[in-house]
Parts: C-alpha cells; structure tokens; sequence
C-alpha cells in the first residue's frame, strides 16, 4: 500500500494528535510554533522557513505520496518548490477544507498546482465546480476517542459565526422552542453586540478534546453549513463515527447514503418545533462500519491515488 505525508498547520487540531496508522502521517509544516519577528523575515526571504521545518523534510524519499492541506501552502509560499525540487517525481496533492479562501488564495493554489504539477481537490463540490479543483471527501478517524460522560445536553453546537451568525441564532431559538437543552457556543463576539440568550460567545479557542466532552454527554450534534456550502463539516463527520444524531442546515447531506439510515434531521425555514421534537424521540440507528470506512483518513488518502488513474469513486 501506498506510504502518504499529510503536511498540516498544526498537528495539536482535530484527531490529529492521537492519529496512528501503517500507511498515512499527518505531520506539522514547522517543527515549533513560528512568531512575528520570523513571519516577517520570512516574508522577505521565503527560503527562511525551510529552517524550521518539520522532520518530515527528512522523509520525502521514503513516501509515496504527499497531500499539503490548503494552510501550509498558504503559509509558506516556497513550500510546494521545495518539495518539487526535492522529488521531481513524487505525487503530491493539494487539498483544500477551507471555504472562505480569498480570489487571491484560490488564485495561488491553482497556479501551485499547474506549475508543479499537483493535484487540486476541495471536499466542497460546488467549490469545486467554481474554481476548477477535483472532489474528495472530507475524513476522520474512529480511533479519536473521548471518556464517556454522562449526557448533559440534547444538542451541542460549537463555531465560529463567519458568514452564518443569523442561521447559528435562528437553529438555537427553534431547538429551544423544542423543549430542548442547548450547549450552543459561538466563539467570537455576538454580532452588532446584540446577545442571543440561547447562545454563549467566548473568544478563545476551545480545544478540540473539550469540544468531544460535550459532543458525548449530548444527543446529538448541530451543524450549521456556511453560505453556499454542500461538503460535510467535521461535524457530519462526528455523527457518523460517535453514533449520534445530527441536525443541520446543510440540504446536500439529505442526498448522502447515511441519510437513509434516520439519524439526520435538515433544518430549513419551514422545519416546526413538533418536528425536531419527533426527531429527537425516534430512536438512533448504529451506523454500519462500511459507512466509516469510507470515510476513514486511509480511505480518503486512497482516493487520491484513484483520481489519478480516473477513478475516484471506486
């Protein structure tokens, strides 16, 4: 099987830290946290940053493939030059979780990619049909795993407003008119200063280890998509691998396989208090273990190497 580098910004997000697997590494573009003196240097002089870089710099000629998510190749400008000068015939991917990439930033990938001939993909189809890259699904992995605690909540939602501050309260106020307990949390101000009381707003980010406490003593998980957005969130990602239900505001997921099973509510501007309540009394259905394969972290490297031979799908 195929040895795959996963260059992230940081390998402390997500599932990363505990992440162990035969095949795939997720490993950090720079080996310590850099500060503003070095971003500025760096800046000036991009070969800079190659100082600091990681001890995966050291195992590009024992890899079969390296996928850069969208951030490092943003952060570092010189970093897919590098690796190319270095392996002129490696694969390498560029993949992008981000939607809220600036013209400028999707510019820069593209052009990353043809010049050095990468691969491009976004999990975000209508992303993609925008900007011209190739769809992979998001992953995660079921070995991330938290203590079991005991339920203290119905719903959890944890996020930055972006550009869905209005759709956050909206989902809060009708869940609360269900008669359900929230644990809705907003990091970053409450818009025009105006609080929702169903809401709590901090400023600080929230480890990701925290954020699982709650998504285990609750019922079931929200997610609230952005402007525009059909790829599932991490949050879809949660509720298959923990078994829990979700609702969300993203239609797309209703047209997924897993939605057959029952587990998924969409919300939209009809949905009624009566409706979520229903919901939440039917009970969950254990999804099936080919459901998370599919979404596993070696799954998602796989299809990499399929889209390059014109199959991504199988």
């Amino acid at each position: 099987m195929e040895k795959v580098l996963v260059i992230v910004e940081d390998t402390n997000l997500y599932f990363f830290p505990g992440f162990e697997s035969d095949t795939v590494d997720f490993c950090q573009l720079f080996a310590r946290k850099t500060h503003k003196p070095f971003n500025g240097v760096k800046k000036l002089l991009p070969s800079i940053a190659r100082l600091n870089y990681g001890d995966w710099k050291n195992r590009l000629g024992d890899i079969d493939r390296i996928v850069l998510l969208d951030t490092p190749v943003l952060q570092d400008k010189t970093l897919v030059s590098y690796i190319r000068g270095r392996c002129q015939l490696l694969p390498i991917d560029i993949y992008s979780w981000n939607m809220n990439l600036l013209p400028a930033e999707v510019s820069f990938l593209k052009t990353q990619a043809e010049k050095y001939s990468c691969g491009l993909f976004s999990y975000d189809e209508s992303f993609c049909e925008r900007n011209g890259f190739k769809f992979n699904t998001i992953m995660f992995d079921e070995r991330c795993k938290c203590p079991r605690v005991q339920h203290k909540s119905d719903v959890v939602f944890l996020g930055y407003s972006k550009d869905r501050s209005g759709t956050v309260a909206n989902a809060a106020d009708l869940l609360s008119s269900a008669g359900l307990k929230l644990d809705f949390t907003v990091v970053g101000s409450a818009p025009h200063g105006v609080k929702n009381a169903n809401i709590t707003y901090v400023e600080g980010y929230i480890p990701y280890r925290e954020y699982l406490k709650r998504v285990f003593g609750s019922k079931a998980i929200v997610d609230v998509a952005q402007q525009g957005q059909l790829g599932y969130s991490m949050r879809v990602m949660e509720s298959i691998f923990y078994d829990k239900k979700l609702i969300t505001t993203n239609a797309h997921v209703a047209d997924a396989p897993f939605f057959e099973y029952g587990n998924v509510l969409v919300l939209d501007a009809g949905t009624t208090s009566s409706e979520v309540q229903e919901f939440m009394a039917r009970p969950h259905i254990p999804y099936g273990d080919e459901i998370r394969r599919y979404y596993s972290v070696e799954a998602w490297t796989g299809r990499f190497s399929k889209s390059a031979d014109g199959d991504i799908n199988a």
